[in-house]
């Protein structure tokens, strides 16, 4: 038997539009009817729990009970409209697909979760932890300074977008080869994905898929606005489900099958997975960066709370914990304290031609505005004026050590 040979490369992107529209005329009332039927669905729920209200506990409970089964539909409708477009040669009938699709929930919702799992690992491990190292260790090197914070922001953006598009992308199959062969699923399933990708060229599936994304998604928005501004908010959204419901579904899942089987076309033989070790070493970092992230990020966050606590409502006693640079913040307010408090004195021995033998005269100017009072300790500062009013010293006790002092000879 000679060797079989690939095509060049794979169809273009209106070439795959093309193939799924061909295939929706040829099917179209079939699709008509099950958007129909997807819109009355998915329609009927949000009417209903606005109908019950939350008037009681068991009203709430029961619109929550709604919410799921919206969830439930909307996700049944979309495989059940997968399953059509998969079984466009064997004249797949509604009833059937949406057979197929009940059959086919759990684990399709099991293929996303994994899926999101693996990415959000592999960012955790290729652009989180990076970025974390080069911050908090940079920031320990570097005795406090910004820039390793801003490089590991830097990195973080570029590692989260890189990783995210390639792992992301390397899973864009994996639905397809689910419902087209059921010993692929879960990790399986994405393993699958990603040897497809790589045949059919990871940057002809990428551009394909994001070219899909932004036509479909641009139409509906055209549709939204345009019915919106005609009929308003509620015939909009009713214009938008019917179009997504009868028509962009089954064209964009359409091209998408197509896409998939142009990428098959070119292995000839069932996706190859490979060792799924790795597969589920990145499924297990995502778990644990979802369950990690919030604790790290709560902490950080009542961690900076109780800084900035500390700057806007500053308390008597300083812990052990305070930071150098948080001593030093409170001291140069202490001395700009001091120094509004002299021009303040200045104006006093200008008005009444002796400094004022308390400090709390200088609150007699409308113009005053320092405080007489160290604002973290709430102690008075030391005054010292001269019996005759004609010197005075001022100083205030810094947290670094010493006092500061200012004096009437400026």
């Amino acid at each position: 038997m000679p060797p079989q040979t690939q095509p060049a490369s794979l169809p273009g992107v209106f070439a795959l539009i093309g193939i799924s529209w061909r295939r929706y005329t040829a099917r179209r009332s079939t699709y008509l009817s099950m958007g129909l039927i997807a819109f009355a669905a998915i329609a009927s729920l949000p009417v209903l729990a606005a109908l019950i209200g939350a008037k009681s506990l068991a009203a709430v409970s029961v619109i929550a009970l709604i919410a799921i089964a919206y969830i439930v539909v909307i996700l049944w409708v979309m495989v059940a409209f997968m399953n059509l477009v998969r079984g466009h040669d064997e004249n797949l009938s509604i009833s059937a697909a949406f057979g197929r699709a009940g059959r086919q929930l759990l684990p399709f919702l099991w293929l996303g979760i994994v899926t999101s799992l693996i990415v959000f690992g592999a960012i955790a491990v290729f652009a989180g932890i990076p970025a974390a190292i080069i911050a908090f260790g940079g920031a320990a090197v570097a005795g406090g300074s910004s820039v390793p914070m801003v490089i590991a922001a830097v990195y973080g953006i570029i590692a989260l977008v890189v990783v995210g598009v390639l792992f992301g992308n390397w899973g864009a199959l994996a639905v397809w080869i689910f419902l087209d062969d059921q010993n692929y699923r879960g990790i399986k399933a994405y393993a699958g994905s990603r040897s497809l990708v790589r045949a059919a060229g990871f940057w002809a599936v990428f551009g394909r898929v994001l070219a899909f994304s932004l036509l479909f998604g641009i139409v509906a928005g055209i549709v939204n606005a345009l019915f919106r501004a005609i009929g308003g908010n509620l015939v909009g959204l009713v214009a938008y489900y019917l179009l997504a419901g009868c028509v962009l579904y089954p064209l964009m899942f359409g091209a998408m099958f197509a896409l998939y089987e142009a990428a098959r076309s070119r292995v000839g033989a069932a996706p190859q997975t490979g060792p799924l070790g790795w597969w589920r070493a990145a499924a297990i970092a995502g778990l644990v960066a979802i369950v990690l992230v919030p604790l790290l990020a709560g902490a950080l966050i009542v961690s900076y709370l109780g800084k900035f606590s500390s700057l806007s409502n500053p308390s008597g006693a300083l812990t052990s914990g305070t930071s150098g640079q948080l001593m030093q913040l409170h001291d140069t307010i202490r001395q700009a304290n001091l120094r509004g408090l002299q021009a303040d004195l200045t104006l006093l021995h200008a008005r009444d031609g002796s400094y004022p033998m308390s400090l709390s005269a200088v609150n007699s100017l409308s113009s005053a505005q320092m405080q007489t009072t160290d604002p973290y300790t709430h102690a008075p500062y030391d005054y010292r004026p001269s019996a005759d009013g004609s010197a005075y010293t001022l100083c205030a006790t810094l947290e670094a050590g010493g006092q500061f002092c200012v004096d009437s000879t400026g």
